[in-house]
């Protein structure tokens, strides 16, 4: 019954649930993906350490449950409402909020400082309320009106901080946003210029290039090695703004090696370490070791290989529902899930 419902609500959001239900029946999801597991000596993987092979499971966890119970509970609650929808469903591009920022600008949309400046205040100040997101759309014949957006932004939330729950503890100071805009719309028009420059003489922006100047401008509530940074900086790499972050881009954002860092993500964090639990491995020492595991997950990702049937589908899956290739992004965005559903799992078991 629930999975009916399920396709009678979201079948025409060609939502990765859906698929992964149409994939694995009621047969628990983990199990289906374990029978690959015997796969991983492969010399396809060209896998030699053992931590290296165990935590393999990086990949399987994208969408691990492991009981029927859980992943059918799963499905309900994020099928509840919107907000849900963008805490839960496993895809970056299938959320409620996502999918409402593609509708307003489209991914084909021109490369230009004001597009730029709408992905960011989306992000920023609307991601997880679709009233907010379209009270945030800009006519793109006129500058942004800094005043206008801080008066709009300011009337939501408490008296002094505008919480945005889709991201967990998150909060927008409100005394902070006229800077904030202010310090958005620069961004915005320097990562234009650089994009235009590179696009010319023939390159790509890198994934760390634009992240680090987001960094560097210093923006309110937007430190270094939040989750803002990173999840805005992938909204780029959607655009086609800024080349996807490559395994090394995150490992550094999971484990940063600087020691002034604001510290390691809880999300992308707590998944990885469900995978090394789920594998009886280690976590990696560092960034340099975490990033040798990710670059064997995204060969798998990249080519599967006929002897890994479970992941092959998954792979096709993903990649017909977003209409891309599985990128790094994807990784980390999955890790963040799998750890927000572990912890809806614990809430329900008490």
């Amino acid at each position: 019954m629930l999975l009916h419902q399920f396709r009678s609500r979201v079948l025409d959001r060609e939502n990765l649930w859906w698929l992964l239900c149409e994939m694995f029946g009621p047969k628990p999801l983990y199990f289906a993906a374990a029978d690959d597991a015997q796969t991983i000596t492969s010399p396809h993987l060209k896998v030699g350490s053992k931590t290296s092979s165990g935590l393999y499971n990086v990949f399987i966890v994208i969408a691990i449950l492991c009981t029927k119970a859980n992943f059918l509970y799963s499905i309900a609650t994020a099928l509840a409402s919107d907000f849900t929808a963008d805490k839960f469903f496993p895809l970056r591009l299938t959320g409620a909020s996502m999918r409402q920022i593609i509708q307003i600008l489209p991914i084909q949309s021109g490369t230009t400082a004001l597009n730029v400046f709408q992905l960011a205040i989306f992000r920023v100040f609307g991601f997880g309320d679709k009233s907010h997101l379209t009270a945030l759309a800009l006519p793109q014949s006129t500058p942004p009106n800094f005043s206008s957006l801080a008066t709009t932004i300011t009337a939501w939330g408490g008296p002094s901080n505008i919480a945005l729950p889709v991201y967990g503890n998150f909060q927008v100071v409100k005394s902070k946003i006229p800077t904030m805009l202010t310090l958005l719309w620069e961004f915005s028009q320097a990562l234009h210029n650089d994009y235009t420059t590179r696009k010319t003489a023939g390159a790509a922006l890198t994934f760390a290039s634009v992240y680090k100047n987001l960094a560097d401008k210093r923006i309110p509530s937007l430190p270094s090695g939040g989750i803002i940074p990173w999840v805005l900086v992938s909204d780029y790499v959607e655009y086609g703004i800024c080349l996807s972050p490559t395994a090394q881009d995150l490992a550094e954002h999971i484990m940063p090696p600087s020691k002034s860092s604001k510290g390691s993500p809880s999300g992308p964090t707590a998944g990885l370490k469900h995978a090394a639990d789920i594998s009886k491995e280690e976590m990696p020492k560092d960034a340099a070791a975490l990033a040798g595991v990710l670059r064997k997950v995204m060969q798998v990702l990249m080519e599967p290989g006929k002897e890994m049937k479970t992941v092959m589908k998954l792979v096709g899956a993903c990649e017909e529902v977003q209409g891309r290739r599985v990128s790094v992004v994807d990784v980390e965005h999955a890790l963040c899930k799998v750890s927000r559903q572990l912890g809806m799992v614990k809430k329900v078991k008490g």
